[in-house]
């Protein structure tokens, strides 16, 4: 269920927990149990990121300057959580695609402030999750101008492969959040 870089060592884990995959792949969900289970803060960047905006929806943001002014607000919003107490962090779904914010990642993984957990779906659990809310949910913007649900395999394709490259452990995401923030908080806290 959880795969390791082999360039991995065994030191214990330190600093902030980054939650890294796509939209629906359960980071907020996961999250917040692993939080809960290990005793830190859970900090989600989407709320970071709105409350940097002054409340504005991602998609307002998304239409008025593009996703370019999205992903400098999510660098932002890195910004001001990368320093603070170690805690869970879940990124939005495309952050680490914005240069800054990649920066700030590496930097914090580089300097051990920071490990980061790719939970990876693939394409068809992803549609599975994201097909009963779909309609409801027009707070998020289309990336490739399809459907949410269209889009997915697309943005799976273009994106796996930096989030496998960054990544410390890997979860696959057919599990329940439960079992994958059991998982992760074994695996980095021995919890």
């Amino acid at each position: 269920m959880i795969a390791r870089r082999e360039d991995q060592d065994d030191a214990p884990a330190i600093g902030h927990v980054l939650l890294i995959g796509l939209r629906g792949s359960g980071k907020s969900n996961v999250g917040r149990l692993l939080a809960e289970s290990v005793g830190r803060a859970f900090v989600d960047l989407d709320d970071v990121s709105l409350e940097l905006s002054d409340q504005r929806s991602i998609r307002d943001i998304f239409n008025e300057g593009g996703e370019r002014v999205f992903r400098a607000l999510e660098a932002r919003a890195l910004e001001r959580v990368l320093p603070g107490d170690a805690s869970i962090i879940a990124l939005g779904g495309g952050t680490p695609t914005g240069d800054r914010a990649r920066t700030l990642i590496e930097r914090a993984h580089r300097e051990r402030d920071a490990r980061i957990v790719y939970l990876r779906c693939e394409v068809d659990e992803l549609r599975r999750r994201l097909a009963p809310t779909i309609d409801q949910d027009d707070a998020r913007p289309s990336l490739t101008g399809t459907s949410a649900l269209d889009e997915i395999e697309s943005v799976f394709l273009a994106r796996d492969p930096l989030y496998l490259a960054m990544a410390d452990h890997v979860v696959e995401g057919s599990a329940s959040a439960r079992d994958s923030a059991e998982a992760i908080a074994w695996t980095l806290f021995r919890r």
